[in-house]
C-alpha cells in the first residue's frame, strides 16, 4: 500500500461547498475504515499557523479534500508550511463526493478518523486573502488599496498578508485590482481566479485593471482610515469620502468604478 495521508476540510464557516458532499465524503471514508484527519476550517488552521501544518507538510502522499488547489497551496504557505510536491488537492467546489472517493482510490490507509483542532470562528469568520507568489510582481497595489491594514511589506521584501483577520468580511476588492490576479480569497463564493481557480481572467462583468492613482486622488484614503478604522468602508463628512465610498462599493460588487 503506497503512503497516503488524507485531510478533509469541512469549511464550516462559508457556504461555498455542497454540505451534503462533504458529509458524504467523511461518512464514506469512516464507514469504509479509512484513516483520515478532519478539520472544521482549513483557513482558520492556516491563519493560526497551527503546528499540525508542519506535520502535514512533511507527510508523503498527502491528499487534501478542500477547495481549489491554488487556494490550498497558498493557504499552507500563509501558515508557514509548504504543500508537498506530491500532494493532491481534491476540490469540493467542483467535484462530487463520488469523484472524490474514486480519486482517493482503494489503496487508502486503514484506521480511524482524527479531528485536528482549529481556532473557533464564532466571533469572526476567517475571511482573508492569500497571495500567489508565482503570479505576484510586488507592485503593492493591494497594500496601497486596502483600508484595513491587511497587507504589509518590508523595504526589501514582498507584500505579505500580515493581519489576515483585519480584512473586511466579504470584501474581495483588492483581488479585483490586482493586475496579475495573484490574490485569492479561499472563501469567495464566486468563480474565477479570485476564488483560486487556475485562470487569469476575471469572469465577465467583474472589474479588473483599475487605475488606483486616478481612483484614489489626494489623501482620501488616509482621511477614511482616520474616520473609520478597521470595520467600515464608508467615507463620511467629505465629498471626497462619499465619492470614494461609492467607487469602493461599485468594486465590491464587481463593477467598474465611475
Amino acid at each position: 500500500m503506497p503512503d497516503m495521508k488524507i485531510l478533509v476540510c469541512r469549511c464550516e464557516y462559508a457556504d461555498i461547498i455542497d454540505r451534503g458532499a462533504v458529509e458524504s465524503v467523511t461518512d464514506r471514508l469512516q464507514s469504509g475504515g479509512v484513516a483520515f484527519e478532519s478539520v472544521s476550517d482549513l483557513c482558520s488552521l492556516c491563519e493560526s499557523k497551527a503546528p499540525a501544518l508542519g506535520r502535514l507538510s512533511g507527510a508523503k502522499g498527502l491528499v487534501v479534500v478542500a477547495c481549489y488547489p491554488r487556494a490550498v497551496r497558498w493557504l499552507f504557505a500563509l501558515g508557514g508550511a509548504s504543500l508537498p510536491d506530491d500532494a493532491r488537492v481534491l476540490n469540493l467546489r467542483t467535484q462530487s463526493a463520488c469523484e472524490i472517493i474514486d480519486a482517493i482510490g482503494p489503496d487508502a490507509p486503514r484506521g480511524d478518523r482524527t479531528e485536528i483542532p482549529a481556532p473557533r470562528a464564532d466571533e469572526q469568520v476567517p475571511w482573508f486573502p492569500v497571495i500567489d507568489y508565482e503570479r505576484c510582481v510586488n507592485c503593492k497595489q493591494c497594500m496601497n488599496f486596502c483600508l484595513f491594514g491587511v497587507y504589509a511589506a518590508d523595504d526589501d521584501g514582498p507584500v505579505r498578508t500580515s493581519n489576515p483577520l483585519n480584512c473586511k468580511l466579504h470584501c474581495p476588492a483588492c483581488a479585483r485590482v490586482c493586475p496579475q490576479t495573484a490574490i485569492i480569497f479561499p472563501k469567495y463564493a464566486g468563480a474565477g481566479p479570485v476564488a483560486g481557480d487556475d485562470g487569469t481572467e476575471l469572469p465577465e462583468g467583474e472589474v479588473g485593471g483599475v487605475d488606483l492613482g486616478e481612483m484614489m486622488k489626494g489623501d482620501v484614503l488616509a482621511d477614511i482610515r482616520r474616520r473609520n478604522g478597521k470595520g467600515d468602508c464608508d467615507g463620511e463628512n467629505t465629498a471626497e469620502g462619499v465619492s470614494l465610498s461609492g467607487r469602493l462599493g461599485q468594486m465590491l460588487h464587481g463593477k467598474k468604478p465611475e
